[in-house]
């Protein structure tokens, strides 16, 4: 994976400036059409069923950054929800557990595409089962247009089927494979014509869009504590035992699970009781699990991370078998909310099996206990499964508002410096000046002070956040100018993401 320092060129200034660092996870810079064809596998079921094709080629005209972008032309059947793909399999799987946000830049030549295509991708994992993100309008930009996903708005996805089961929840530390598909929401008799564009796909460890915090940390002081806050379920399908480990993704401590599973569809596990727990807007849960290659997977075993409310009624997450057999530490993300279902299932589903629970849909603003369950899905397989927990995060979707002050400045030449402040945002911060304008004091930090250059003149100072933002404050150095006051400066990109109107401040 290259570390990138991306450079954007403003056009309105002609001049490069230094954008903030973000992990490049996809340049599409290919020396050659044969290269990218090499790189990226065409599919899909319009191809296979209808008439349509799809042909890419790497473009050195159209580009948002480096040598080139990878351009799509998509003859399309006309027929309603068959699509084309492209996939790239990755030589070793690619840790992405890491990022919370995704930035990449997309050209359309038709506006008038959006009333008949959509498109999303696909993160494809070593289990087999995906993550995807959905955009019903990404047709309605024409020309170049970044589209932002934060790890908030993506989804299990419910229509990817493996070993039996559809949608159970992948390990993002384990991506073995991206895929781009163009999709045909309306049927229409001729079919068409549509040439798109791909470039700089990025990666962000923060994000602008959500805010994650760890609900727990297993880092007990000592076994007593930690079996005081997790009880084992009784029940006559094994035994589970748990221990104090420093086995640990953050290089403290984690649970250590023991499983000895001797009847199968029978969960046991460990429960932590909670105080009444509003978790209706929360957006996902992150879990780090670490496996056991000895695990039995002729067995197919089964882990159900398990949320409980106060009318006993539980919903689990699954997560597929690779999880308990893997010996390294995996980043499994499982969505509280999904818009897609497939098989009649969610992300989280009801357990409707269990004797004396409630059957209804789960109240997430009155959740008691969490739950570690293990089960075995193969009658006459027996199975040991030793297995790790460290962490448990979870998110929720706000904006976090770019805040600065002053939003524009108006000052003489040769006047006294004058402080520029960030107070809202997701740092650290990195700063920038058109050159010509005068000097900055720092390039890092929440406050520069600005001093103003000899002549009069008009330019911008420049605010790069840790997610990918970027904000403005335009400057007039004229000798008639006199100081403005202070205000506060709402990022307009956020204005569209956020439950307020901010459009008075833009």
């Amino acid at each position: 994976m290259n570390k990138l320092k991306v450079m954007f060129l403003l056009a309105a200034i002609s001049v490069f400036v230094t954008f903030a660092y973000a992990d490049l996870l996809e340049g599409f810079n290919y020396a050659s059409n044969s290269a990218a064809n090499a790189t990226w596998i065409v599919g899909g079921n319009d191809l296979t069923t209808n008439t349509a094709t799809m042909v890419i080629s790497a473009d050195t005209t159209v580009v948002a950054e480096g040598n080139s972008s990878l351009r799509m032309i998509y003859k399309y059947s006309g027929n309603q929800w068959y699509e084309a793909s492209i996939t790239k399999v990755f030589p070793t799987p690619q840790n992405w557990g890491i990022y919370n946000k995704y930035k990449f830049n997309f050209y359309n030549t038709n506006a008038g595409d959006s009333s008949r295509l959509m498109w999303y991708f696909r993160l494809y994992t070593d289990s087999g089962y995906a993550y995807r993100y959905a955009n019903y309008g990404g047709f309605a930009y024409p020309g170049w247009h970044e589209f932002t996903v934060d790890l908030a708005m993506m989804s299990t996805d419910a229509w990817v089927y493996n070993n039996g089961q559809y949608g159970s929840c992948p390990n993002l530390s384990s991506v073995t494979a991206i895929q781009f598909l163009i999709q045909q929401q309306t049927g229409i008799a001729s079919g068409g014509v549509s040439t798109t564009y791909l470039d700089n796909w990025r990666g962000f460890t923060k994000s602008n869009l959500s805010i994650g915090t760890t609900l727990m940390d297993f880092n007990y002081a000592s076994v007593d504590a930690m079996t005081a806050d997790w009880k084992a379920n009784t029940s006559s399908a094994g035994t589970t035992t748990i221990a104090l480990s420093t086995t640990s993704y953050f290089g403290d401590k984690s649970l250590d699970l023991y499983s000895n599973l001797t009847y199968y569809w029978t969960n046991i596990g460990y429960t932590h009781s909670m105080p009444t727990t509003n978790m209706s807007g929360w957006a996902y849960f992150k879990l780090w699990i670490y496996g056991d290659p000895a695990a039995n997977t002729t067995a197919n075993p089964l882990f159900l991370f398990t949320l409980e409310d106060a009318n006993l009624s539980q919903a689990w997450a699954k997560v597929a078998m690779v999880a308990l057999s893997h010996p390294e530490w995996q980043a499994i993300y499982m969505p509280l909310y999904v818009g897609d279902t497939a098989g009649g299932v969610n992300t989280f589903i009801q357990n409707t099996w269990d004797p004396g629970r409630a059957t209804t849909s789960i109240d997430l603003s009155k959740i008691i206990a969490i739950q570690l369950l293990e089960q075995t899905g193969t009658n006459g397989y027996p199975a040991v499964y030793h297995t790790y927990f460290d962490e448990i995060d979870y998110g929720w979707a706000t904006a976090i508002p770019f805040i600065m002050t002053p939003n524009v400045l108006a000052v003489r030449p040769s006047a006294s410096a004058v402080p520029v402040t960030v107070y809202s945002g997701v740092g650290p911060y990195t700063w920038a000046i058109d050159p010509g304008l005068g000097t900055l004091s720092a390039t890092s930090g929440t406050s520069v002070n600005y001093t103003p250059a000899s002549v009069a003149t008009t330019g911008n100072i420049y605010i790069y956040d840790a997610t990918g933002e970027t904000a403005t404050v335009p400057v007039t150095v004229a000798a008639t100018a006199a100081p403005m006051a202070p205000e506060a400066f709402y990022h307009p990109s956020l204005s569209s993401k956020m439950g307020k109107d901010w459009s008075l401040f833009e």
